[in-house]
């Protein structure tokens, strides 16, 4: 068994070897490494791929891409943890475990992790490696949901199937009801596809920085190089989000009385709506809170995930047609200490590709 670190200036060209090409299952989707190689906040020499290799069968992969905490006078670079497979063979081998070690020591002891499926959370936070960075609590909010979609992977799916017409029926019904006593807002908006430079003039004026600090160079990136493609891709296999994802991200500016008040960037991947990021002034969440709700009616979207705590509330209490909510959380972990205070957003760690 061999343990191979690709480094950014080597994924293409690994991407592109025979041993590559020969792997039943790929370690990463064409999308992701172009979007690595791009990634504004990278160094060539920044390892992004970590693999156990025995006899040309993959055993198991992580990957991370880099990012930074952005403070006035100081940057600290970290890697985001964006992906573990281990081959179902030999699963109960711990190989995340030597893989994960590789990452801390490579990466100068700073990996954090969010956008988890359950099993990660328990395997990483078990480790004793990780501890909570910051908690993201929220809400779901549901306004046409497919059951047969949303409950598929459940354990108890076969049991209840039998009932999800009926249940997406009713759900659906009690929207469409509620959206008979629903208005539109007053205020006027304006639908681009990136934050301008209107925007982040507002974000420096009323100093709305956050831990990451993302700002045009890398909403750029985002926008370009996506992780999903709506096709299919026979050829590659790829075991995280990548084929049949239709993704549409949009910034929507928010005016009253010709005056500019705030933005959203938000991004609806197969009917999920996500509000990546929002600034304006706490006199003026309401009316974000409102603008999401029309948002999610106008794209007539399956369901709605905010995680910042505020937001979510802010919706709750909003005229909206959502037909139920649910609390609903995923919190950020790291490696490292970090003492400062926090504002992070939902698009942050990978939230805004998948």
């Amino acid at each position: 068994m061999e343990l191979k670190k690709i480094r950014l200036r080597e994924l293409r060209n690994y991407c592109e070897s025979e041993e590559f090409r020969n792997f039943s299952v790929k370690p990463i989707s064409s999308l992701r490494a172009v979007s690595y190689e791009n990634n504004p906040r990278a160094d060539q020499d920044d390892v992004v791929l970590y693999l156990f290799v025995e006899n040309g069968v993959l055993l198991a992969f992580s990957l991370v891409f880099a990012d930074a905490i952005i403070e006035p006078n100081k940057l600290i670079r970290f890697g985001w943890g964006s992906g573990l497979w281990t081959n179902p063979d030999f699963r109960g081998n711990k190989l995340w475990k030597a893989l994960l070690d590789e990452e801390i020591k490579d990466w100068d002891g700073k990996i954090m992790f969010t956008n988890y499926a359950p099993l990660l959370q328990r395997i990483y936070c078990g480790s004793g490696a990780f501890s909570l960075f910051a908690e993201r609590n929220g809400y779901r909010f549901y306004l046409y949901p497919n059951f047969k979609a949303l409950l598929k992977e459940r354990n108890f799916y076969g049991k209840i199937k039998i009932f999800l017409p009926l249940m997406n029926f009713a759900a659906r019904s009690g929207s469409i009801f509620k959206k008979l006593f629903y208005s539109n807002p007053k205020f006027q908006y304006e639908e681009i596809s990136i934050p301008d430079r209107e925007c982040w003039n507002f974000v420096e004026e009323l100093n709305l920085h956050s831990t990451f600090n993302r700002r045009d160079r890398e909403m750029q990136w985002i926008v370009k190089y996506p992780w999903v493609r709506a096709d299919e891709d026979a050829e590659n296999i790829f075991p995280f989000s990548y084929t049949g994802k239709t993704y549409k991200l949009v910034t929507f500016k928010i005016y009253e009385s010709g005056q500019f008040t705030g933005f959203i960037v938000s991004s609806l991947v197969n009917g999920h709506l996500k509000i990546l990021y929002y600034y304006c002034s706490i006199d003026n969440l309401k009316d974000i809170a409102d603008l999401i709700s029309f948002v999610a009616i106008q794209n007539h979207i399956q369901y709605l995930t905010i995680l910042d705590a505020p937001l979510s509330q802010a919706v709750k209490l909003s005229k909206n047609a959502f037909v139920f909510s649910k609390k609903y959380s995923s919190h950020v972990y790291a490696t490292f200490d970090y003492a400062a205070d926090k504002k992070i957003f939902d698009g942050d760690g990978d939230n805004c590709f998948t």
